[in-house]
């Protein structure tokens, strides 16, 4: 802890103490040094072990990190150097021991992969192609860790398995005439529709029927009557184009004669 000065004329040599203040030292005993040691500075990656004196010098260590996390240099004298965790989710340091200064980014899912395993502080996110169930429909939503399968709406399925498909099907209408639900839909099955012969057989009958009446109808002398009418120009019926045959009033008058 002390230098030798050398005796100028009206001095003897003697031992003076280095200055702590100025980062000196001197960690030799019985010299005659006449200087003192300065303390070491550790590098920006290190971190101190060991405190100064005025008889032993700084220690130094480099600064090495685990999996998970990052060096973070130091950024003034007398400050170490430090590791920090990575942010999980974010970013991640897979490396044991290191000096790196960053985290690598986690892998982002595409609209076609799933999240097959989570990523950490040491581990990146894994992802893989996803497929599909029967039932459901693959859906992305947008972020990092890819599409999923949710299942389908109500009124709709999806029937295959094993596939990538971002719809599913609407189930079909059995509301239509002469039509009736024999099987239930399901999230993975159509709805079975059956045509319903007996009321279709009904309404086929039934029209030819009406269609022949108004086609006896039309021959009927009534109804030639009415179609032989024709009207005047000031809108009033005439029925001067009326066979005399078929006049209305004939009957009554062969009543009167007779």
């Amino acid at each position: 802890g002390q230098w030798l000065e050398y005796s100028v004329p009206g001095r003897e040599a003697h031992c003076e103490a280095c200055i702590f203040s100025e980062s000196q030292y001197q960690d030799q005993v019985s010299h005659q040094s006449n200087t003192c040691k300065l303390h070491s500075v550790c590098s920006l990656s290190e971190r101190q072990t060991q405190a100064p004196t005025l008889h032993r010098d700084r220690a130094c260590q480099q600064v090495r990190c685990p999996a998970g996390s990052k060096l973070v240099l130091s950024t003034r004298a007398f400050v170490d150097a430090f590791c920090e965790p990575c942010t999980a989710g974010i970013d991640f340091q897979s490396l044991d021991s290191h000096i790196d200064t960053t985290c690598a980014p986690v892998a982002i899912c595409n609209s076609t992969e799933g999240e097959v395993a989570a990523p950490t502080r040491s581990t990146d996110r894994v992802c893989a192609p996803l497929y599909c169930s029967a039932g459901t429909k693959l859906v992305y939503a947008g972020d990092d860790h890819g599409a999923t399968c949710e299942g389908c709406e109500a009124d709709t399925f999806r029937p295959d398995n094993g596939h990538q498909q971002t719809q599913c099907a609407r189930v079909t209408d059995c509301s239509r005439s002469f039509t009736h639900e024999t099987a239930a839909p399901t999230s993975r099955s159509d709805r079975s529709c059956s045509i319903d012969h007996a009321s279709l057989w009904l309404a086929v009958t039934g029209t030819v029927a009406a269609l022949g009446l108004l086609g006896w109808v039309g021959q009927t002398t009534p109804v030639r009557r009415l179609l032989s009418r024709c009207t005047s120009k000031d809108g009033k019926v005439q029925d001067g184009d009326i066979p005399p045959q078929d006049h209305p009033n004939d009957d009554n008058r062969d009543n009167q004669v007779q």
